[in-house]
């Protein structure tokens, strides 16, 4: 795409459904019928965290770096992420943790209510919790998602 600045251009224009390419990434997922569970673990910076919010739960191990560092490189954290970190944080810490690009642990996001369980093992965390889910009648589960 960076050889073909119009095909890059096209990507940004919103399409019938509101989103451009880029916020469809992560905004597919909140039209799922099924939950969206992310397992973090590692560097979560950028898009991670736009990609990591569009998720319905998250599991964090307490020594992942979050960031939403967009800015800090002349980005606009524009993947629909925001919406959800404003939802989980507020107005005020959401544009504190986006002006700021500063790095913080997955504990930290527990803390702040970014991920609703910090663990050592949140993938084998994430496949119990699936499991359970699964467990529950699927209309109801898609209901309550809606």
């Amino acid at each position: 795409a960076a050889r073909n600045p119009t095909a890059v251009a096209r990507a940004f224009v919103p399409t019938p459904r509101g989103t451009n390419l880029f916020q469809e990434a992560c905004w597919a997922w909140r039209r799922l019928p099924v939950p969206v569970i992310a397992a973090v673990h590692g560097h979560v910076i950028g898009a991670g965290v736009q990609i990591a919010l569009a998720a319905d739960l998250r599991l964090t191990t307490p020594d992942a770096r979050w960031s939403v560092k967009e800015v800090e490189h002349g980005l606009v954290p524009d993947m629909s992420g925001i919406r959800a970190l404003t939802q989980l944080v507020g107005i005020e810490t959401a544009k504190r943790l986006t002006f700021t690009a500063e790095e913080f642990s997955g504990a930290d996001a527990g803390r702040l209510g970014l991920a609703g369980t910090v663990t050592d093992t949140p993938l084998a965390e994430a496949f119990e919790l699936a499991a359970r889910i699964a467990g529950r009648r699927p209309e109801a589960v898609a209901a309550a998602k809606r």
